[in-house]
């Protein structure tokens, strides 16, 4: 049924884009290309971590929710391994059906948020099974009832408490990460990029579309070029810079640290420092007990130059 809902569209962009598989999928799965059974058992142990995140707010991992993380991991192992019980048959396909996809997203490198609210859908039925359950237990003790109530009560506060503390965060976040970091970027590129000149970033979204500048990305989920010659030269976001060597780059701290480290006089004698869009200390301020925003909170965009300029160094 779904081929045949999707043929159409599938034949049509095969012949439009030359390749039916997205262009997304096939630059990631270059970033992995030396995988082994024993790398693949050994992400597998990472599966109650992986799971957990579930329940957990976005980038959990990188912040500090330590006392929220033994509850989560409680939660997603209680309903990814339902399905090996006598339960009725619609909760065991939600449970066995988050357990497969909680299982895939830990044989891969890296996970995001948006991966994590379906499986949180399939989960919600497995929960609600297992509170009427246990009413109905203790239905006939006059202590026990008041436990489970206690107990619902609790799992609500605890994702009311994370829903108010994300909110917070999600707001701040948007403000000085997206508003005055990356659209203000984009934007200010739109006046600096000539016609014809390149930009090579690892972000594209906001900063490509307020720049209506080319964009080389790494790597190469908007960029087939880019993707094209990591085959031969590799999938290090270094190694694809270099050998691009557009006019501009736009990177992260640790990125620059990278180019500089790896290329040392070479880099700093072609690329110049041109400008720092940079919030972090703002959201330090701000969110100190969620370091992961600020991952996307600084960028030193660099441009090409013929001639030499000083050495570079991160203030």
């Amino acid at each position: 049924m779904g081929l045949a809902v999707y043929l159409p569209w599938l034949l049509f962009s095969w012949q439009y884009y030359g390749n039916p598989i997205p262009q997304t999928v096939i630059a990631k799965s270059q970033l992995d290309s030396e995988i082994s059974l024993d790398v693949i058992f050994e992400r597998l142990l990472q599966f109650p971590k992986v799971s957990s995140l579930t329940f957990l707010p976005p980038y959990a991992q990188f912040d500090t929710w330590e006392i929220f993380k033994p509850f989560a991991v409680i939660l997603s192992l209680v309903c990814n391994f339902m399905w090996i019980f006598q339960v009725p048959r619609f909760v065991r396909v939600c449970s066995f059906t988050a357990f497969g996809m909680c299982l895939y997203l830990s044989t891969i490198p890296n996970t995001y948020p948006w991966y994590f609210p379906p499986i949180l859908l399939l989960s919600l039925p497995c929960l609600h099974y297992c509170l009427v359950e246990l009413g109905h237990a203790v239905r006939r003790s006059r202590i026990l009832p008041i436990s489970v109530h206690v107990l619902s009560g609790f799992f609500c506060l605890i994702f009311i408490v994370m829903y108010i503390e994300y909110s917070g965060m999600a707001r701040h976040t948007f403000q000085h990460n997206e508003v005055e970091v990356r659209i203000a970027l984009g934007k200010w590129l739109k006046h600096q990029v000539l016609d014809g000149e390149k930009v090579y970033l690892e972000c594209p979204g906001y900063i490509g579309f307020f720049s209506m500048a080319e964009i080389y990305d790494y790597p190469g989920l908007v960029s087939p070029a880019v993707s094209s010659i990591a085959k031969t030269a590799g999938t290090n976001i270094v190694t694809l810079g270099w050998k691009l060597q557009p006019e501009w780059l736009v990177l992260r701290p640790n990125e620059l640290s990278s180019f500089i480290s790896q290329l040392g006089e070479e880099f700093t004698s072609k690329y110049k420092i041109i400008r720092v869009f940079d919030n972090k200390q703002v959201l330090a301020d701000l969110l100190p007990f969620h370091r992961g925003v600020q991952y996307d909170s600084s960028f030193y965009v660099l441009k090409r130059v013929t001639v030499n300029s000083t050495n570079l160094a991160l203030p």
